[in-house]
């Protein structure tokens, strides 16, 4: 694509129509894995992990906006190479690139993208190296799981009723999120659209499954 624009030989516009529907479906899924019975397990060393976790947002928006500021910047440019895209990745940069261009902010969209990328690939880059290292020091390899007993026939019947059931959860948190996030957004509040869809997935996991 890149190299079609330069040579002006062609230049490929993406149909975004859909975008809205498929993203709010995908973090939709995303909530569904968040497990209040899996966080209760890990007991303290996850409250830690916690802990880190919000101090590393809180860092990076800091950082962010200060460089920015530092050179001469709007600081809310910063934020696009902050936690919306260090943390939220892609799906994220999507959502709060074009509320920041509405805002004035030139430009965010394509930073925020830029800066997803080059941490999706940097993270992978360091973060597989340090994952080896830990998996061969620590021996977390484990191949003492049995393999399924399940018959063919079964597995097939099983996928079958695991994707109708989870097709009827991921459309039920989508509707119900979508009354969530127009509450959100009547508060005042600046939230992506599909946060709403995230926190009713994450309610039916927990409370209706």
């Amino acid at each position: 694509m890149l190299i079609l624009k330069l040579t002006n030989i062609a230049t490929i516009t993406l149909d975004t129509t859909l975008q809205n529907l498929f993203m709010t479906a995908f973090f939709a899924s995303v909530g569904f894995t968040a497990s209040f019975k899996v966080l209760k397990s890990g007991g303290i060393k996850v409250a830690m992990f916690l802990g880190l976790a919000i101090l590393l947002v809180i860092s990076q928006d800091i950082v962010g906006a200060s460089l920015a500021k530092l050179f001469d910047l709007n600081p809310l440019l910063g934020l696009c190479t902050g936690s919306i895209s260090m943390i939220g990745g892609h799906g994220t940069a999507g959502s709060f690139g074009p509320l920041l261009e509405e805002m004035g902010v030139s430009g965010a969209t394509t930073v925020s993208f830029a800066s997803a990328t080059f941490g999706l690939v940097m993270g992978s880059f360091i973060g597989g190296f340090v994952a080896k290292g830990l998996i061969d020091n620590y021996k977390l390899n484990d191949n003492s799981i049995p393999l399924s007993d399940f018959h063919e026939d079964n597995q097939a019947v099983l996928c079958q009723k695991r994707l109708m059931k989870g097709s009827a959860f991921l459309f039920l948190s989508m509707g119900i999120g979508s009354v969530i996030s127009g509450f959100i957004q009547d508060t005042g509040l600046t939230f992506p659209s599909y946060i709403g869809a995230m926190i009713a997935a994450a309610v039916i996991r927990n409370f209706c499954d």
